[in-house]
Formats: C-alpha cells, sequence, structure tokens
C-alpha cells in the first residue's frame, strides 16, 4: 500500500493548510496573496497528494463586499490546486466537524469557544506541533481525510 498524501484547508483567510506527506505533518497559515498560494502549492511536490477542502457558503449577515472577497479568495484556492495538479474534493463542516464531535454543543457559545475547543482537539491529535487558530482546522480536516482515505483503501 502507497502512503497517503492528503491535504486539508480551511479556506478563510485567517484559515490555513495542513498536509500528512510520506507520514509526516506540516502546516501552514493561509497565503496572503494569490502568489503567495500559488508559490506554496507548487512548493509541495508530493506524490500521489489528495486534498480535502472545507465546503463553505456565505451567511446571510454577511456583507455583500465580504462575501465577495471571501468567494474570490475560494477561487484562488481552487485555481491554485488546478495549476499544482493537486485533485480536490469538498467535505462540508459538519461533515469532519461531527466526525471528531465538534459541532456546536449549544447556540450560546461563542465563535472563539468553538475555535479553542476545535484547536483543544487539533493540539490532542498533534501534540508535539504547535498549534494555532490559523491552522488547528485545516489540521482537522487533513486528518479526517486521511482517516477517510485509510478506511477506503
Amino acid at each position: 500500500m502507497s502512503k497517503l498524501n492528503i491535504m486539508g484547508i480551511d479556506p478563510g483567510q485567517k484559515g490555513g493548510l495542513a498536509i500528512w506527506k510520506d507520514g509526516k505533518v506540516e502546516a501552514y497559515k493561509m497565503p496572503e496573496t494569490p502568489t503567495d498560494l500559488l508559490e506554496l502549492l507548487a512548493s509541495l511536490s508530493f506524490h500521489e497528494p489528495f486534498c480535502y477542502i472545507e465546503d463553505v457558503h456565505s451567511m446571510p449577515t454577511d456583507g455583500k463586499k465580504a462575501i465577495t472577497t471571501f468567494m474570490k479568495h475560494v477561487g484562488h484556492l481552487e485555481m491554485g490546486l488546478m495549476a499544482a495538479d493537486i485533485p480536490n474534493e469538498q467535505v462540508s463542516p459538519g461533515t469532519w466537524q461531527g466526525y471528531f464531535k465538534l459541532k456546536r454543543k449549544c447556540k450560546s457559545e461563542t465563535t472563539t469557544q468553538k475555535k479553542n475547543r476545535h484547536k483543544a482537539k487539533a493540539q490532542k491529535l498533534f501534540p508535539d506541533m504547535k498549534i494555532t487558530h490559523a491552522i488547528a482546522d485545516a489540521l482537522l480536516i487533513m486528518e479526517w481525510g486521511r482517516r477517510k482515505r485509510h478506511e477506503e483503501l
């Protein structure tokens, strides 16, 4: 069986990318520009990669400018993956969060509380890494994808 090389992406501007490459984990804060993103993806060069990218949608409370900026950023990610020849699949937040039992506990939970739970879960899974909010979800998406692919083989 070949080694699984899996990438997970939390596509927000404050998100990140995580990679399981030849049995080792790397994580990066989301690059600031499309050029930086393309350079990062091109530099990764790993055998038979597969990427899981969080399937995101705008919310009715989001402003038009924020929605436009965010969706443009997601388009840059998709084009960067295509240019780097990295096949990908979108995964809903509910799918990977449900797998790790990270869905919101109650409606009164703040975004910060939720992010802290995600960070704590990532830290538990990757105790040798310094986990930040920027890379926590990417690591969890990557780990979900790695486990999913392993189960399919």
